[in-house]
């Protein structure tokens, strides 16, 4: 019997945009795309999303705040929460000190396109693991470091 690895489907780097779309009903028209994309191509059979550490965070911290706002229920933090540490739709990978600095070095490369430092360690680690393809509503993906990699919009996934 043959055992299954993360590498065996198709990975698809998910950004804190496109979480946040998943989650806030508010976020359109991305909410509308996000939902599109998981309900036709999200089954973790053929593809998993991979994610860092940092970008979990950041999107917790966001939706944290919309509750503190009252703009989202904390049910949608929790099922957050939920859906990226115990799915078999999503790996969570960290982010270790060399892919720090290589972060850090992509955003200073990249300062006059506004790229942070969250983003610039998730490019370095879609290069690092030769990841093809990133879910995301954040033009940064699309125009900044553009590598061999495309940006995966419901429309333009290849099916």
């Amino acid at each position: 019997m043959q055992t299954e690895s993360l590498f065996d489907k198709y990975q698809i780097f998910i950004d804190s945009t496109a979480f946040i779309a998943l989650a806030d009903a508010n976020e359109q028209p991305n909410h509308s795309q996000a939902l599109d994309f998981r309900d036709n191509y999200m089954d973790g059979n053929l593809f998993i999303l991979v994610t860092s550490d940092l970008v979990f965070a950041e999107t917790l911290k966001h939706l944290q705040r919309l509750v503190w706002g009252n703009l989202l229920p904390m049910a949608k933090v929790e099922e957050f929460v939920d859906y990226v540490l115990n799915s078999k739709e999503v790996k969570v990978m960290s982010v270790d000190e060399n892919m720090m600095m290589q972060g850090y070095n992509i955003s200073k490369r990249n300062y006059d396109k506004e790229l942070d430092y969250i983003d610039g360690t998730s490019l370095a680690l879609i290069e690092h693991h030769g990841i093809s393809y990133a879910f995301s509503f954040d033009a940064h993906f699309d125009h900044t470091y553009k590598k061999g990699y495309t940006q995966v919009f419901v429309e333009r996934f290849p099916g």
